[in-house]
Formats: structure tokens, C-alpha cells, sequence
């Protein structure tokens, strides 16, 4: 299920901007085990929070008319789908813009390792 809109840090200083993710679980599976997994090569865990990424903030400027898109849409259901995979992303912040790679992608449909 797709629902509400927020932004990541905050919606003071939106630099994400992104559609809630409500999901059977495996989401939170899935994060519980890439934790479990980075944190026995150094890597410090944080909290997943579910979402789908629609845009980022470049211009601070727009971010009052932002406000009001956002408040509109908090509470707002878009719908929901089913999903047959997952992919771990990277994203290369750069000048020019930010760079997306798959890293691995999960079929949800059939039985694999993690």
C-alpha cells in the first residue's frame, strides 16, 4: 500500500522527498537481515523506514509551496500494487546530480538467499 507523502530530514529542510510503503512485513525482514549482515563487517545499523523515492529538493527557495503540496498529500492512500522485486540501490551524490546503481535485486516471487 502506498500512502501519505513526507520528506527526509525533515520537512523544515526537505532534501527527499517520498511516498510511505505499508508492506506484509517482508520489508522489515529484508532490512533486519542486510543489518544483521553489515553490522559483521563494521557497519553501523539504522532504522528502515519504508518508502518510495519520487524526487529531491535542489532549490530551497520553493520549499513554502513544497509545504502545501506535502501537507496535502499526508494522509493521502495512492493505491497499491504488487511487488515481484526489490532492489538495493546505491546513490553517488555528485555536483552534476545523484548516480543510481543496483547493488541486488530481490525476486519476491520465489524462494532465493538473501
Amino acid at each position: 500500500m502506498l500512502n501519505g507523502i513526507g520528506c527526509f530530514p525533515n520537512s523544515r529542510h526537505p532534501r527527499v522527498i517520498w511516498i510511505g510503503v505499508k508492506d506484509n512485513g517482508i520489508l522489515n525482514k529484508i532490512s533486519k537481515e542486510l543489518n544483521d549482515r553489515l553490522s559483521k563487517i563494521g557497519k553501523t545499523d539504522h532504522d528502515f523506514s519504508q518508502h518510495l523515492t519520487i524526487g529531491r529538493v535542489k532549490d530551497n527557495h520553493k520549499i513554502p509551496s513544497l509545504h502545501a503540496e506535502i501537507e496535502r498529500f499526508t494522509n493521502f492512500t495512492f493505491g497499491s500494487n504488487l511487488i515481484n522485486t526489490i532492489s538495493l540501490m546505491k546513490s553517488e551524490l555528485t555536483p552534476q546530480g545523484s548516480i543510481y546503481s543496483i547493488i541486488k535485486d530481490f525476486n519476491l516471487t520465489q524462494k532465493q538467499p538473501l
